[in-house]
């Protein structure tokens, strides 16, 4: 657990800089392949490796229509609009930790993330849905398993909902990373500093707790 921390602080100063180099390494999981308005290929975490660091992340693609390559790659900083950083932020404060590692989920997750970067000109009206009888930019056409990719959708629409709904402290440290030829993704996030003091407090209490029981047997 130290070393997740550990690990978290590096990216915060990591993010700072203005350019990264880093290599692609392929979905985190098997992950579903969906067809949507604007791609058609796997949804899902993505995992990546910074070579200046040799740290692995995870990430979420904002920007369906580019391809992935496993060369390593330059990624400048990105940027988005103040509803799109607004509502991902919310997204990962209600939803990230509860996705991970859940292909349906992570999944889930992607397209509410895909709705949020193509369609969010403003929160209402958004939704992650089948078809275009909604309108909008993005909609999910189909998959190769289609009860998995129904399932996907319906979390994706509960996870958008909750982000757009949500009222309480950002969670999360995000950052978009920019590279002109492939996806522009956002880094795995970093707990913000106070929740960092928070994981360390708790760090502390579980090692005492533990110290206390080796000395009483």
């Amino acid at each position: 657990m130290k070393k997740l921390c550990v690990a978290a602080a590096a990216w915060a100063l990591a993010f700072s800089a203005q350019a990264l180099n880093i290599e692609f390494l392929g979905d985190r999981l098997t992950a579903l392949q969906i067809t949507t308005s604007k791609t058609s290929g796997f949804a899902g975490a993505l995992e990546y490796r910074d070579l200046g660091t040799g740290q692995s992340f995870f990430a979420y693609c904002i920007e369906p229509s580019q391809t992935n390559n496993f060369d390593p790659a330059g990624f400048s900083l990105g940027t988005l609009t103040s509803t799109q950083q607004s509502l991902l932020s919310n997204l990962y404060s209600t939803s990230y930790s509860q996705s991970f590692g859940d292909v349906v989920k992570e999944a889930g997750f992607q397209l509410a993330v895909w709705e949020i970067m193509l369609d969010a000109g403003g929160a209402s009206g958004l939704k992650v849905q089948f078809g275009a009888a909604g309108g909008g930019n993005f909609y999910v056409l189909g998959g190769d398993d289609l009860a998995a990719v129904t399932q996907a959708v319906n979390i994706g629409e509960t996870y958008l909902q909750a982000a757009i709904n949500y009222a309480g402290p950002s969670l999360y440290q995000l950052q978009a990373l920019h590279n002109d030829s492939f996806q522009d993704i956002i880094a795995q996030p970093v707990p913000e500093p106070s929740r960092l003091a928070l994981m360390a407090a708790g760090l502390g209490v579980v090692g005492f707790v533990a110290a206390r029981r080796r000395r009483a047997g």
